[in-house]
């Protein structure tokens, strides 16, 4: 999987890499259902808006948006709808 991590409005640090390298190695289903996935944290005011733009391995995009005053409970927030969203995906695969 490509991981791919970039700031807007915001100068991303070391403790947040690490932070996310650890929330996106706890999804398993992560490794072998997505090709990629791309995560832009964007800071307006008080706020960090983080998006993510997934791309399953069968050719299916997904966007996933997160948002909190604190950083780091918007990225369990995202990390907990990435989570939702590749169930949701394994089940429709094996639906089919």
């Amino acid at each position: 999987m490509n991981f791919e991590l970039k700031g807007i409005h915001y100068e991303i640090s070391e403790k947040t890499k690490v932070q996310f390298e650890k929330k996106i190695a706890r999804l398993q289903a992560a490794e072998d259902n997505v090709s990629e996935l791309s995560v832009s944290i964007e800071r307006q005011n008080d706020l960090y808006i983080l998006k993510a733009n997934m791309i399953f391995r069968w050719g299916n995009p997904c966007f996933i948006q997160a948002e909190d005053h604190e950083l780091f409970n918007a990225i369990d927030r995202l990390q907990e709808k990435i989570k939702t969203k590749l169930v949701r995906e394994k089940e429709k695969i094996q639906d089919k």
